[in-house]
């Protein structure tokens, strides 16, 4: 296939290489992401598409790279019904808060818009029209009745126990295998995830180490690149002891779950896990893989 060819196969957020074989869904991309960009304030140059994902019905994600090296996401949508349910909807799938980039052009009514022609019904214009107009762009996109964002994707996505500071050390590799009970905190934490898994939400189908998270736990879909290991596979860190509620972090467990452990965890099927642990024996960290370096407050 040829590299210059505007269509793709939009699997769950997977890698988007130009000569992949086309399957069961494909889809256009836009065919020029540089003219696309032009038409935000941005002076960023497109260097190559990451990814692309489907996420409901006309509405699609993409990831970039600039030449300058950062990431940008671009969003594609039929329908406008606020720029307010835009960032939700968003920020609901990413799990982080969204830093638009204003457009160039910034229309005076909707109907100077093209893609509002093919809008139907009594009240079309979007109810927050003075703030949408802002960052709404149409030119370049895949088809001329949507309407594309574009915001920087963030270089870390920290929960707020993450931010601080911990003076590790290394207990050297994790060697010894051990059955745990799995704790009722992550077991609840699961049963939300395979909820989301059932109803396939986007922040289940995005790679991520943020998109599913609560007090005490967070990570997302892990990113296949060509391994099998990884496939439908999640990657979570768990804090034991500030679920626990004592605040204090002093050890973290880095699981490795598949969709059906997730599902036989959140039934009660499965109540334990075998992990592994370094030597040291009041270190109370707790890993999925063999031979992960194990570090450890002091």
């Amino acid at each position: 296939m040829s590299k210059a060819v505007d269509y793709y196969r939009l699997s769950p957020f997977s890698a988007v290489h130009p000569d992949a074989a086309i399957e069961e869904s494909v889809y256009k991309v836009p065919k020029n992401f540089q003219l696309l960009l032009d038409q935000f304030n941005n002076g960023i140059s497109f260097k190559k598409l990451l990814r692309a994902c489907k996420l409901e019905d006309d509405q699609f994600l993409y990831e970039i790279e600039t030449t300058q090296g950062a990431h940008y996401y671009i969003f594609e949508i039929d329908f406008l019904k606020s720029f307010q349910s835009i960032r939700e909807k968003l920020e609901g799938w990413l799990g982080e808060k969204i830093h638009f980039v204003e457009a160039i052009f910034q229309p005076v009514k909707f109907s100077d818009c093209p893609p509002s022609q093919f809008y139907v019904g009594k009240n079309p214009v979007p109810i927050d029209f003075d703030l949408t107009k802002k960052y709404f762009n149409w030119k370049h996109g895949t088809e001329n009745y949507y309407f594309n964002f574009l915001f920087k994707k963030r270089e870390s996505d920290r929960l707020p126990f993450e931010s601080a500071a911990f003076e590790l050390v290394s207990h050297g590799k994790a060697k010894h295998k051990t059955e745990v009970e799995i704790p009722r905190p992550l077991i609840w934490f699961l049963r939300t995830v395979q909820e989301d898994i059932k109803a396939n939400q986007p922040a289940t189908l995005i790679p991520s180490m943020g998109s599913l998270r609560c007090q005490y736990v967070f990570g997302g879909l892990v990113e296949e690149n060509g391994d099998p290991f990884f496939r439908d596979t999640y990657k979570f860190i768990y804090f034991p002891t500030f679920a626990a509620k004592n605040k204090k972090i002093t050890c973290r467990w880095v699981l490795y779950l598949t969709r059906a452990q997730i599902a036989e965890i959140a039934s009660d099927t499965v109540k334990t896990l075998f992990l592994w642990s370094c030597n040291q024996s009041e270190c109370e960290c707790k890993y999925s893989l063999q031979g992960q370096d194990c570090r450890h407050e002091l």
